[in-house]
């Protein structure tokens, strides 16, 4: 049922106040309208639905503005959000005496072709149409520590043409991993793993990551080169001279995996330790998954248990796009585009901490959101109706937007 807005939620209001974002009164209410919009609003959430879900409605140009023009500083907005963040993460962290995980993944935006004139648009093949597609492409950071993950921070991937054309550096995704894992300054106090698909698996990467006090695991790619007794070779081919009667067997969230570990070079990597992890189909073992961690003190079951936190990015990935309108932006701005997703951010990360109640979905937080704002909108007419409001007035200001509340 469609929930016409009537006011914010006051844990959003606390939420946002702690940020200190330095708004004008104007900029903070459209900033509330846009959070409580995307989190209330059922299907497509662009400005026009947006904007119309509220009671005392304004120009839909407002919205707009406010995203392309308004003079406000969306890196400085992104910066108090994730330090907030952040700390929390890091609460979450001495709290359940547990590394904190971060998460690197790229999500593809698609759009319709007629789109491909929004700034920052590229073709990119998505693995779920199995074709080339019109997108914008975000590598983004999550992270996680006990009962608490939240999405971190995100750079915009943008193709060498469209930088050749704006005159900026242009940055691989796995340049971009790099920046965003770059700004923490929590990682040299806390212990922090890395966790990235076989995409992002460069030497350089990891070692850079390193560098910072960050270990790495991550899945390599069947032709990786490790040097057991400083012979090259794929690990595809290391692999077939494995006895398979001598692996270990470890159980990891109830699930068996057959281990054998290696332990030493490998191309750009002075020392790590590979773990073979074979699972059962049958009564046979599958291929195995080559997963590389650069804190050799861990032992093979903790390996595979780490790494599996990465599955979170995923989820938070299906939230933004299926709850939050990820995909629903219609203007050109990259500027713009880029701001709505700070926003998207922020939504995200107030459900996440709302009331400390980590341990409840992001769904069931939506729910709960939506149910209160389904009751402020039923007191406010028991309000309007207790105030000499007829029937008629009601549903012209509920449904036509005609009138404001006295």
């Amino acid at each position: 049922m469609p929930v016409t807005i009537v006011n914010h939620s006051d844990d959003l209001i606390k939420y946002i106040s702690k940020l200190n974002l330095e708004f004008s009164t104007s900029q903070i209410n459209h900033l509330l309208n846009l959070i409580t919009g995307l989190i209330n609003l059922e299907g497509k959430k662009n400005l026009s639905n947006l904007n119309r879900n509220f009671l005392n409605t304004t120009n839909r140009s407002n919205l707009s503005r406010f995203l392309t023009t308004s003079p406000w500083d969306e890196e400085t907005v992104n910066s108090k959000r994730l330090q907030f963040s952040c700390n929390k993460l890091i609460e979450a962290a001495q709290k359940s005496n547990e590394p904190i995980f971060l998460s690197i993944d790229d999500t593809m935006i698609s759009k319709k072709k007629e789109s491909k004139h929004i700034e920052g648009m590229t073709k990119l093949f998505s693995h779920v149409s199995r074709k080339t597609e019109w997108a914008h492409c975000q590598v983004a950071l999550n992270g996680k520590s006990g009962d608490l993950s939240i999405p971190l921070d995100f750079k915009v991937y943008l193709s060498k043409g469209y930088c050749e054309e704006q005159k900026t550096e242009f940055k691989s995704k796995n340049d971009l991993a790099y920046d965003l894992i770059k700004e923490l300054d929590f990682v040299k106090e806390t212990l922090t793993y890395l966790l990235m698909d076989s995409w992002y698996s460069s030497s350089k990467l990891i070692m850079n990551a390193l560098a910072l006090g960050i270990y790495s695991i991550v899945p390599l790619k069947s032709n990786r080169k490790i040097f057991p007794e400083g012979i090259e070779i794929q690990l595809k081919e290391y692999e077939k001279l494995i006895d398979k009667s001598s692996l270990n067997l470890v159980t990891v969230k109830g699930k068996d995996y057959y281990t054998y570990r290696y332990e030493g070079n490998l191309k750009g990597i002075e020392n790590a330790v590979v773990v073979f992890s074979y699972e059962l189909n049958g009564d046979e073992l599958k291929n195995p998954m080559y997963i590389l961690s650069t804190d050799i003190c861990l032992s093979n079951r903790e390996i595979i248990s780490y790494y599996l936190n990465r599955w979170d990015i995923e989820v938070s990935f299906r939230y933004q796009k299926d709850s939050l309108g990820l995909c629903h932006y219609e203007m050109r701005s990259l500027k713009g585009i880029k701001r709505y997703w700070y926003i998207i951010y922020l939504a995200y990360n107030y459900l996440t901490l709302k009331n400390e109640e980590t341990s409840k979905s992001i769904g069931t937080k939506i729910q709960e959101e939506k149910m209160q704002s389904k009751i402020s909108e039923i007191n406010i007419i028991l309000e309007l109706k207790a105030k000499g409001y007829s029937k008629v007035e009601i549903i012209e200001l509920f449904i036509k937007n005609t009138k404001k509340i006295a």
